[in-house]
Parts: C-alpha cells; structure tokens; sequence
C-alpha cells in the first residue's frame, strides 16, 4: 500500500510533518493488521506536486520517526521524480541507503513549463524537453547496485511507470521503454 505524502504548507511545514508522521504510523498498524506493507512515495517539493516529503532528507526523517514503530516502512523511489526533486541517484541513495527503499519506478519527467508531458507525467524515455533517457537510466541503476537494491541473488520488483501522450500508442510507450532498459543494462 503506497501514498505521497500532500502538498508542502509552506510555513506549517514543521507542523504537517507531524500530522504526517501521525497518519503514517496510523495507516502502517492499518496495512500491518491486513498483512500489507505500507510504503510512501516521494514526490517534487517545487515543480509539480509540491509535497511535503520530495528530497531524501525529508524522505530519511520520515523513516526514521516511523521506522521506530514500524521497522518495515520505507520510501518508494522513482527516477523520474529525481529531476524534478533537483537530486541526482547517488545523492538520494546514499542519504536513503539500502534500509530505507521500499521500491523502485523507472520513468521520465518534464521540468519546461508548458511543455504537454510537463511535471511527473511519466511521458516516454527520450522525449524531446524530457529529463530521463538511457544515461539517467543507468546512472540509477548503478546506484541500485551500490546499495545492494540490486545484486546477486537479489530480485526486488523494479517497475516502469510510462504512459503515451496523446498520439502515441502503448504498445510504442512500453517497446520504447524495454529498448531504454536494454540499452542502459549493457552499460551497467
């Protein structure tokens, strides 16, 4: 079970971080009963969503508060969120370490205002005004490995997360997206 965390308030900021980490260990003790895991996603603090946990270090407070009470909490993270967090995969892995990453999405973002795939639309790797392709991709993906996400014997899920703007097909999206992959695993 995932959820992002609402949008940052600004000056209660110090204030919603309780709130949130109260509803967070709330919503942990729900999914635990129902043999869930409850995991937060982190999402842009400036561009899109603006929430209130998007950098690893509000990302790492959180864990921290709850992983107290609840030792199997943990953050989700997506690289296509990582452009518009303003934060590469090194600095965001190493501040999260491997406890504290629940999951993984692979995507793309927009930071150009105005464009149409603009924010976390997860449009197709490569895109014209896109943050995310090939080089991104396996930058990301050697960070997994550093953190021991990814290695021998391991075989956590990591998902895309595309979709089409319109005039593309899904079937184009997804062909794009496994041909990203296999191009940035050979580099791995």
């Amino acid at each position: 079970m995932a959820v992002l965390s609402g949008v940052d308030p600004g000056a209660r900021r110090e204030e919603a971080f309780k709130l949130l980490v109260e509803s967070v260990l709330e919503l942990c003790g729900y999914a635990k009963a129902k043999g869930l895991r409850f995991i937060l996603e982190s999402f842009d603090s400036k561009y899109d969503k603006k929430c209130l946990i998007g950098p690893a270090k509000d990302a790492l407070a959180l864990c921290k508060a709850v992983r107290k009470t609840y030792k199997d909490f943990g953050i989700m993270i997506d690289l296509s969120h990582l452009p518009i967090q303003d934060e590469a995969p090194k600095k965001v892995f190493a501040t999260l370490k491997r406890a504290n990453i629940a999951h993984i999405h692979i995507g793309n973002s927009v930071k150009q205002a105005g464009h149409p795939a603009y924010g976390d639309q997860h449009p197709r790797f490569g895109l014209p005004g896109g943050e995310n392709d090939v080089p991104q991709l396996v930058a990301f993906l050697r960070e997994l490995f550093a953190v021991g996400y990814l290695g021998r014997g391991r075989r956590p899920v990591v998902a895309f997360e595309v979709k089409p703007l319109p005039g593309e097909t899904s079937g184009a999206v997804i062909a794009s997206a496994k041909r990203t992959l296999l191009e940035a695993w050979a580099q791995v």
